[in-house]
């Protein structure tokens, strides 16, 4: 009975070695796959390290780096350079619903002079300027209601008038009825056709209004609830 006894300790002590070996074994296992998990992430953030100090190297990176500062440097020798009288004597000379449009709208920041602004909108409602004229339909307005925009949706936006350029002044004015002189921007995505008369069973223009471009308001007039808006445009 005793060899009995003897033998079943020595079974568990046994047993309790490899319980230790497998313990053991199991927490290098661990270690091991810790490190190489950290290993992992400090080569991953070398490699990325690498390929950004590889770009930055290269010759395209550092000509792209050149051009940006070069056209920064054209833009405000241009910008120094444009004296306000040689500026409105170049506008003048194109005579175009565009660069009236944009020496308005003062995209330059170069001063200008009163008169000239005044000759600007004068020659932008003249015939003989460089551009396309027609009627837009941009809103309804009862005789007792407020100015709303058409059920299909905001065709423009005004963003400028004269006397009302700062950004907070033309936000709370861009989406009200236009009046004559008023600088608008179409905000739909696809042409807009103009008229030659302020209804819709007019003869249409063969150009239309393009998207994102400008456009001068030179008369703003009513065909019962519908309003209409005669621009000069590009």
């Amino acid at each position: 009975m005793k060899r009995i006894d003897d033998k079943i300790k020595e079974i568990e002590k046994k047993d309790k070695r490899y319980q230790w070996a497998y313990y053991i074994i199991v927490a290098m296992l661990a270690g091991f796959l810790y490190y190489v998990s950290t290993t992992r992430k400090q080569i991953d953030l070398q490699a990325d390290q690498i390929d950004v100090l590889t770009i930055k190297a290269t010759e395209t990176y550092k000509d792209l780096k050149k051009s940006d500062s070069i056209n920064k440097k054209l833009y405000n020798d241009l910008k120094n350079s444009l004296q306000p009288e040689q500026y409105w004597k170049h506008i003048e000379k194109a005579n175009s619903v565009e660069d009236y449009i944009e020496y308005l709208t003062n995209i330059w920041g170069i001063k200008r002079d009163s008169l000239d602004m005044n000759t600007a909108i004068s020659n932008i409602k003249s015939s003989s300027s460089i551009g396309e004229s027609g009627w837009l339909y941009v809103g309804n307005e009862t005789e007792n209601g407020p100015y709303t925009q058409p059920t299909k949706g905001q065709i423009a936006k005004i963003i400028w008038r004269r006397g009302i350029e700062k950004v907070d002044e033309i936000a709370s004015i861009e989406n009200t009825k236009p009046k004559e002189n008023d600088i608008i921007k179409m905000v739909k995505s696809t042409n807009r056709i103009t008229y030659r008369r302020a209804n819709f069973n007019s003869t249409k223009n063969k150009e239309g209004w393009r998207p994102s471009s400008k456009a001068f308001v030179s008369e703003v007039k009513k065909n019962d609830a519908e309003v209409w808006v005669k621009i000069r445009y590009y």
